[in-house]
């Protein structure tokens, strides 16, 4: 029992730390899914000032199987993460060298995890800047190591060995312009003092207000 109330709760900013969930009426009753609009964070942020921050994420629980990251002739089968501008300001993720904002700030960059690191390059071997290859669909490419992380802990519902811009899971999917489509989940930090159940009855019906012929509706619980 304390290992499952311990999940996902080492995370500084957990007290304010919430989910969306995507409420989607069916002719069985209301399916609950954690796959959100790929524009909701952005909305969300312009839209509702109880919210501190927003990111999309898509996790690597998302995907059917993994990638492989490859260095020369090292090849490496690894799990990926797509995150949001925000992630770093509502998750903790610590940075054993690199930069986060530079992950951020180009999507062409990419962050892996100080295991991935060790099975790639040997002790003392100058890590960023380096320029590695990632094989996964439409999303591979030559990507530039922007920083080293340590991995989640064992109680991280996400787990993931590299972490790439949302940017370019965005822009692979160009559908999810479109309110009606779905695929990221979204996260948030309410701020402080913000009442849970009056911001739960703003967000309802915030999907009918992008495309009005939805029936579909939103809610966040803590995460």
């Amino acid at each position: 029992m304390q290992d499952e109330l311990s999940v996902d709760k080492f995370h500084a900013n957990d007290n304010q730390l919430y989910q969306v969930l995507h409420n989607i009426p069916t002719s069985e009753g209301i399916l609950t899914t954690e796959t959100t609009q790929g524009l909701l964070a952005e909305a969300l942020l312009q839209e509702m000032p109880e919210v501190a921050y927003a990111a999309p994420v898509v996790p690597s629980s998302w995907f059917s199987s993994g990638g492989v990251l490859s260095l020369n002739d090292i090849y490496v089968k690894t799990d990926a993460q797509y995150i949001g501008q925000d992630f770093f300001n509502i998750f903790t993720c610590k940075f054993t060298t690199g930069s986060q904002q530079e992950l951020l700030n180009d999507k062409y960059a990419v962050a892996i995890s100080e295991e991935v690191a060790q099975k790639l390059f040997k002790p003392g071997e100058e890590i960023i800047g380096k320029v590695i290859h990632w094989n996964k669909e439409n999303l591979s490419g030559d990507f530039t190591i922007a920083g080293v992380f340590s991995s989640p802990p064992s109680n991280a519902t996400d787990q993931y060995d590299l972490l790439f811009n949302y940017e370019l899971f965005f822009e692979a999917r160009p559908f999810l312009t479109d309110w009606r489509n779905s695929d990221p989940s979204t996260y948030l930090i309410l701020k402080e003092g913000g009442d849970l159940e009056q911001f739960n009855k703003k967000i309802t019906n915030l999907l009918h207000t992008k495309n009005p012929e939805t029936n579909h509706t939103l809610f966040v619980q803590k995460y």
